[in-house]
């Protein structure tokens, strides 16, 4: 059985929001409730049943619904369990102030691998999918992101307020209460529970929540599950008897009531109710918000994510920026997807005339065009001592994110054995460093000569080419595949700020310490793309020198 219990805190709190909804806009308060009832997610199909204290006479109406009035000056309510099986599944009890959705396999595993009188339901959405969370220092300084792949749930302790769905054994409320009453004060019914050794279990689960008393959750619901249709062919029909002006404009789900004025030149943007009895001044913009019946709306008025209310009607604003957001200028959202171009801007950009737009990739051009003159001897004897070393070809290329997400082959001399990523993932789990990179010292894919190579920094020289190319810079954040730029889209977006660089921040002050090196890359590379400038990229330049120098000795002698 399953029942929605509004309590007495929720009911006759006379600033709550959903109560004021329900005493003006019967329309609002019959959507919200058909949704709390569509997202009941139990495992089997049973009716729904609403407790409402006596004292709320604003259920009544409900189609539908099974509606049962406990007694609002008595502590506690009764369940009437004459038409459950005893030894049946668990009674299902909801706390009416928020719309939770779980996951109906989630509750299948909580109910198969937990046996407990009572099971205590808390729903986080921080335990959904794909869900990420960045750490921080007590320094504010970034410690690390976590994510989760799965939904999941996790034992907590109980609380002191009812959770959002308490879930008990119906063989089992006779020993709560022998009159089979619960007690409206949750730290009573738990300690009823307790005294006679129920076993409780409190649970938090993934899942969606949201707070009827919430203004943003409201808003949410009448954007999510509206309707009603205002061009439906009965409100067509009802158009002009309404008194709407032809000129009015009226975009995605409204609904309008009857005996409604609309002036000329409004427009009147979906979700949206507006009840009956209304008129609504000319040239008035209504956004996202509700307007309660006997309502009138004054000219040139801006209402955008409002519930309007009888106490708002006698001081409408008429300066759209005053009442801190609640009226302000606005443009008619279009709800088509949102192009590559627009997801650009999520990446941070600089004036037209700046050392990162124009200087930083002249001076790559300049020191590309040294290198390679520079090293253009020893590139054929490189070339040809891989050949000699290891069968397969001379240059390696593997697909990389450079600026704003766009993929390019990043060039080096081959190091390792042909095959090397396919065998990458057999030796992952001895993977000796933190984060998405993959690195073992005595690397068994590594060729006769690829050691020098990579401890020299060698292999990278073609490189240079792709700094010619414009996919990569002198100095910048190295180049990622997808697959690693994809598990911290807030690094991610920094990084593809700016080209991916030969060398970088990270090279050169990374300490390799074991567990942190994918927080110091993550650090280092967020760090030089909001720094940065011609004075630090000459500074990791120079820092890189001198360590390529020092590592080239040292495998020298």
């Amino acid at each position: 059985m399953n029942y929605i219990i509004f309590h007495h805190h929720f009911i006759d709190n006379p600033n709550g929001l959903f109560m004021r909804l329900a005493k003006h806009c019967t329309l609002m308060t019959q959507m919200v409730l058909d949704r709390i009832t569509a997202s009941i997610n139990s495992l089997e199909k049973k009716p729904v049943h609403l407790l409402i204290p006596d004292s709320c006479d604003y259920f009544n109406n409900q189609n539908n619904k099974h509606i049962t009035k406990f007694d609002s000056k008595a502590d506690s309510f009764n369940l009437d369990l004459n038409s459950i099986n005893a030894n049946g599944t668990y009674i299902q009890l909801i706390n009416g102030q928020y719309r939770t959705h779980i996951d109906k396999s989630i509750l299948k595993e909580v109910f198969k691998n937990i046996d407990a009188d009572i099971i205590e339901i808390n729903v986080s959405p921080e335990l959904l999918s794909y869900r990420e969370k960045v750490r921080f220092t007590t320094q504010d300084k970034i410690a690390g992101f976590s994510r989760r792949y799965n939904a999941s749930a996790r034992i907590t302790d109980p609380g002191s307020n009812w959770p959002h769905r308490l879930y008990i054994k119906p063989s089992q409320v006779s020993k709560i209460s022998p009159e089979k009453n619960i007690p409206l004060d949750y730290h009573r019914f738990i300690e009823n529970s307790k005294n006679n050794d129920l076993k409780i279990i409190s649970l938090d689960v993934a899942g969606s929540r949201l707070d009827l008393n919430s203004k943003s959750d409201l808003l949410n619901i009448l954007r999510n599950h509206l309707k009603n249709s205002y061009l439906s062919q009965s409100q067509q029909n009802n158009h002009y008897q309404n008194n709407i002006h032809q000129s009015v404009r009226v975009f995605d789900d409204v609904y309008i009531g009857n005996n409604v004025k609309i002036g000329k030149g409004s427009v009147i943007v979906g979700p949206t109710i507006i009840g009956n009895n209304i008129e609504i001044g000319e040239n008035t913009l209504i956004r996202s918000s509700m307007i309660p019946s006997n309502t009138q709306i004054n000219d040139q008025m801006i209402i955008e994510n409002k519930f309007v209310f009888e106490q708002d009607h006698t001081h409408q604003v008429t300066n759209p920026q005053d009442d801190k957001g609640e009226y302000y200028h606005s443009y008619l959202y279009n709800t088509r997807a949102v192009s590559k171009v627009e997801q650009i801007n999520n990446f941070r950009t600089w004036k037209g005339l700046c050392y990162q737009n124009h200087l930083k990739r002249l001076f790559d051009i300049i020191a590309a065009v040294i290198v390679l003159t520079l090293f253009s001897p020893i590139i054929p004897i490189i070339a040809l001592v891989i050949k000699i070393s290891s069968p397969g070809p001379v240059f390696f290329g593997h697909k990389r994110q450079g600026l704003h997400g766009k993929e390019f082959k990043c060039w080096k001399f081959r190091s390792m054995v042909v095959g090397a990523d396919d065998l990458q993932a057999a030796l992952r789990f001895i993977n000796e460093v933190d984060g998405p990179q993959f690195k073992i010292e005595d690397d068994p894919r590594i060729n006769g000569v690829g050691h020098f190579l990579r401890e020299t920094c060698l292999d990278e020289i073609p490189q240079f080419i792709n700094v010619l190319m414009g996919e990569m810079s002198l100095v910048g954040p190295r180049p990622s595949p997808e697959k690693e730029n994809s598990l911290c889209p807030p690094w991610r977006d920094a990084r593809l700020s700016v080209r991916p660089g030969i060398t970088g921040l990270w090279q050169v002050c990374r300490t390799r310490q074991q567990s942190q090196d994918f927080q110091e890359w993550v650090y280092y590379d967020t760090q030089y793309v909001k720094n940065i400038s011609i004075k630090k990229d000459l500074w990791i330049c120079w820092a890189t020198v001198k360590q390529l120098f020092v590592r080239f000795i040292n495998n020298l002698f």
